[in-house]
């Protein structure tokens, strides 16, 4: 995004759906939390407590204004253009996930992009369905009903 109003050509566009599905053929989860399954075992409620603090702050995000939402932002992220960072937020809202939910659609074009540039994930026999966990997610939506 230019400040002047001087675009680049953008031939793909996945901050919104249609986007997405164009790009990628479905959902593309392009953000999240890693952790080794080591952690997740040995530290549950911590993996709990991040995943619930990510979850509301998508709720907050979805229940708030874009000026609002960079009204709290640091400074330093408007880099010197505050009207420009926040269209740039205002473009982004839409991928934002509603409910923290990764879906196994989403997962598999995960591995999909990835295999087109990694030989091992290319090589290696995958079952996306291990690759990543919706109960802290599910947990936590459990406890906010």
């Amino acid at each position: 995004m230019s400040a002047s109003g001087d675009l680049p050509v953008i031939l793909a566009d996945t901050r919104t759906t249609t986007g997405t599905l164009r790009v990628f053929g479905g959902p593309y989860p392009a953000a999240c939390i890693y952790v080794r399954e080591e952690f997740l075992q040995q530290y549950p409620h911590t993996v709990q407590a991040i995943v619930t603090a990510m979850v509301r702050a998508l709720r907050w995000i979805k229940a708030h204004r874009v000026e609002e939402i960079v009204a709290l932002m640091p400074p330093e992220y408007y880099q010197g253009n505050k009207d420009l960072y926040t269209q740039a937020v205002r473009a982004m809202l839409e991928s934002y996930s509603l409910d923290g939910r990764i879906s196994p659609a989403g997962a598999a074009n995960v591995a999909g992009v990835l295999a087109t540039f990694d030989a091992a994930v290319r090589r290696a026999t995958i079952t996306i369905a291990e690759t990543y966990e919706m109960r802290f997610v599910g947990a936590y939506w459990k406890a906010a009903r």
